[in-house]
């Protein structure tokens, strides 16, 4: 009997040690292949512990854990922190994947030199707010804007009207026009001397029979450039001050498709433009200037396209890298101090489901960021008051406006300040526009809120609204997406409820120290009270 186990145990060690040390031999492009054909091959070390090594010179390939292996490097999992490997030794890349295989986290590729090539943070398998870097060897890098279309977090102008509608469709943006004039759906990026704006349009029913393409350096429709496609024909051209300069009107071009998809890509660097469908140049012009910074996808009759895979390269930023901090940020909003030690009111939408809240405050040219924490909310009303919750903060000044004593009557004179698209191109310096009250009631006859003509966009959600005297009339909440200056705004007297029940009672100015100034000069004094809310 004793005998028998030995002899069972040692053949099941040998049988262990086999296994652990049995080689999976794989070709150039990651197929399972035999040893004849092998380009690395993978042992497993211990565990679900893995390490893969070239064929040719058994330097290191791979070295991570394996949770699930397969006929081919794409269907096998990874998990926890794998690393690949340059046959030179260098790193080719680090990535993080969580228990589930799916990569979650920073993961960063690098050039054969040993440096960095992308920096890319993902959440549960998506990029994280669509955007990462990309550097040149010499250290310049390129502010990367990516859209696989798994979310909305880009804020495409997803809504349906009459004439037009989008959606975010099984990983595709499906833009539809009901009318023959057409429609379109733009986002709005930092003007860059550089850029590179490219995507992918799927074929659909009858879409060879309209133009459609791409409209960038779009300012109005007066004045927008644009690439365009329909049947096997190319369009390139711009508008200025509503005078169309055609470069192609309806050139034959072997390399588009009419039944299949098709690759639109532009180019601009140094003093020149390039043109190119399915990766062949199909044109070159004389670099021109940019007319406004919206870029997006138009359908100039009516039908149906599906766009794939948006990429916006800035390839010579003129805002500087985005910070580590701002990789984190979801979403943006605005809001307003409301008391010289830190509260603060938004809008609740702008906060729900935060995992964590950031309040950047500019005075005097400084900008600091702080932590902060909601203390009070009012869903009904869509308000929200935070605290900043920082040991950095001590406090800010007085606040120089007082709260409107009256309902407003139609037709009054107001602006609000905020920080529309913060991270999406506008940057984050203040924005002041400025309109009229058009209605008492808001959207559907609310009688919380105001209609206003006043243009707000994303990011303008929780700022203040003042009329001329710099008196705080309420808080901007919506806008109706394809409606020209149609937003709304929460007025005072439903916000008023919301501060008096906070802890401590909050003192505001009897007359706004700011009534008898230039709008200039109010704008100059109360943009101090406006934050920018970073969402994470």
């Amino acid at each position: 009997m004793k005998k028998y186990f030995f002899t069972s145990f040692i053949v099941m060690l040998i049988t262990i040690n086999s296994f652990a040390q049995s080689k999976q031999f794989f070709d150039r492009l990651g197929e399972k292949t035999t040893e004849s054909n092998a380009y690395f091959y993978q042992k497993q070390s211990t565990g679900d512990q893995y390490k893969s090594y070239y064929y040719s010179n058994d330097q290191l390939f791979f070295e991570g854990r394996i949770i699930s292996l397969g006929n081919s490097i794409e269907d096998q999992k990874y998990a926890g922190k794998c690393k690949w490997y340059y046959k030179n030794g260098e790193l080719k890349s680090v990535v993080n994947y969580n228990e589930s295989g799916i990569k979650d986290g920073e993961s960063i590729e690098y050039y054969e030199s040993g440096k960095v090539w992308k920096k890319i943070t993902y959440k549960e398998g998506k990029i994280k707010n669509n955007r990462f870097k990309e550097f040149e060897e010499d250290g310049r890098f390129a502010n990367v804007f990516r859209d696989e279309f798994n979310n909305n977090l880009s804020d495409w102008a997803v809504y349906s009207t009459e004439k037009s509608e989008a959606a975010i469709q099984n990983g595709k943006f499906v833009v539809s026009s009901k009318d023959v004039r057409g429609t379109s759906r733009f986002l709005s990026f930092t003007n860059s001397n550089s850029y590179s704006f490219e995507f992918t349009l799927l074929p659909t029913d009858n879409s060879n029979k309209f133009k459609r393409g791409m409209v960038f350096g779009f300012k109005d429709w007066d004045n927008y450039s644009y690439f365009l496609i329909k049947e096997n024909s190319v369009y390139i051209g711009s508008v200025f001050e509503g005078l169309n300069g055609f470069n192609i009107e309806g050139m034959y071009d072997v390399n588009v498709s009419s039944e299949g998809e098709n690759h639109l890509k532009v180019i601009s660097v140094g003093g020149t433009d390039v043109f190119s469908v399915n990766g062949k140049i199909v044109y070159k012009t004389d670099k021109k200037k940019l007319l406004g910074s919206n870029f997006g996808f138009v359908v100039s009759g009516k039908g149906t396209i599906e766009v794939d895979d948006v990429t916006y390269k800035e390839l010579e930023s003129n805002g500087g890298e985005t910070s580590d901090e701002d990789l984190d940020v979801k979403a943006t909003g605005s809001g307003l101090l409301i008391s010289s030690n830190g509260y603060v009111l938004t809008n609740e939408h702008v906060v729900k489901d935060a995992n964590g809240l950031m309040v950047e405050i500019h005075i005097g040219g400084t900008k600091k960021s702080y932590n902060a924490k909601v203390v009070q909310k009012d869903e009904a009303n869509d308000l929200a008051i935070l605290k900043i919750d920082d040991d950095k903060f001590n406090s800010v000044g007085e606040i120089k406006y007082s709260l409107v004593s009256k309902t407003q009557d139609v037709g009054t004179s107001v602006y609000t300040l905020g920080y529309p698209l913060a991270l999406s191109g506008l940057g984050n310096e203040v924005k002041f526009v400025d309109g009229k009250i058009s209605s008492k009631t808001g959207y559907e006859n609310s009688l919380n809120s105001y209609q206003t003509s006043v243009p707000v966009q994303p990011g303008n959600s929780g700022g203040p609204l003042f009329n001329s005297k710099g008196e705080l009339v309420g808080v901007v909440n919506a806008k109706i997406s394809g409606a020209d200056n149609v937003s709304y705004v929460i007025k005072i007297n439903y916000i008023k409820p919301l501060i008096e029940v906070l802890p401590e009672t909050l003192k505001f100015p009897s007359v706004s120290k700011v009534s008898n100034l230039s709008m200039e000069e109010q704008v100059k004094l109360l943009k101090e009270s406006v934050v920018l809310i970073k969402v994470k």
